[in-house]
């Protein structure tokens, strides 16, 4: 949202994530009335895609773009991968899911999960092993559809804004071979915040170690986790490189603006 309305929170209105799960709470929404990045572009062919996260009661189409619509945090693997703990699907709109059918990919089956150790919160997985192809993960979906509507736009004769979101390399880890393995848990040095402390430290931060169940987790356990979050980037990446490469070969790429942002 802020980067949305080019506000901070305290000043755009929202102050927590858009979540489906926030009964009787006020709508984690951009105040009325804002400016948003959609008025700046007039003209231009609105492309949204991937991860909204934005608006709890708007949608990309509510402001003007095509392209996708996952309400919420809206993780499409939710409710609809084989075995996956974490539930924080979309709402009522999956188009991931019916692109799996549409391309003839069985449903992705999830396996070796990590969740940490806090008995309470066995919520998210924070690793695990994701059991398809990897044309079959979000991340070559994603870049299969800016691929799709970036030609559509340009057949426009109009330019074109594209916001592409990828969910990961955020929590749950969950990548396929060669990704899975394609970094050495071993080969991981050790971190030197490994051996920081929380003293003289807010103890909100003690607190979200101890909620994920990782506040005791050894240097080996940790190196697992890496693992499988450095195949994800990996993956990512990739991704990201066919649609460069699909701007290059059709001459878009000197044209483009393109830039990378992370939380």
């Amino acid at each position: 949202t802020s980067v949305f309305t080019g506000l901070i929170p305290t000043s755009h209105g929202v102050t927590r994530n858009a979540e489906d799960n926030n009964l009787h709470r006020e709508k984690a929404d951009p105040l009325p009335g804002l400016p948003v990045l959609t008025d700046f572009l007039e003209g231009y062919e609105k492309i949204y895609l991937g991860k909204w996260h934005i608006a709890e009661s708007k949608l990309p189409r509510d402001y003007g773009f095509k392209g996708h619509n996952f309400a919420h945090y809206g993780f499409p693997g939710s409710g609809f991968y084989k075995n996956l703990v974490f539930n924080q699907g979309p709402g009522k709109e999956n188009e991931y899911r019916d692109w799996i059918f549409k391309q003839g990919f069985d449903v992705p089956e999830v396996s070796e999960q990590f969740l940490g150790n806090n008995p309470n919160l066995r919520a998210q997985e924070l690793r695990a092993k994701l059991n398809c192809p990897e044309e079959a993960t979000i991340p070559s979906y994603l870049a299969d559809e800016a691929i799709l509507y970036t030609a559509d736009a340009v057949s426009t004769g109009n330019p074109f804004f594209l916001w592409l979101n990828f969910w990961g390399p955020h929590t749950p880890c969950m990548v396929p071979e060669p990704y899975y393995s394609m970094y050495d848990p071993a080969d991981i040095p050790v971190d030197p915040a490994f051996y920081e402390t929380f003293k003289n430290k807010p103890i909100h931060q003690k607190h979200v170690s101890q909620m994920w169940g990782v506040n005791e987790l050894p240097w080996e356990e940790w190196q697992k986790i890496i693992a499988r979050y450095y195949g994800y980037i990996t993956l990512i990446d990739k991704n990201i490189g066919r649609y460069i490469d699909y701007l290059k070969e059709n001459g878009l790429y000197e044209k483009s603006l393109i830039v990378f942002t992370a939380d």
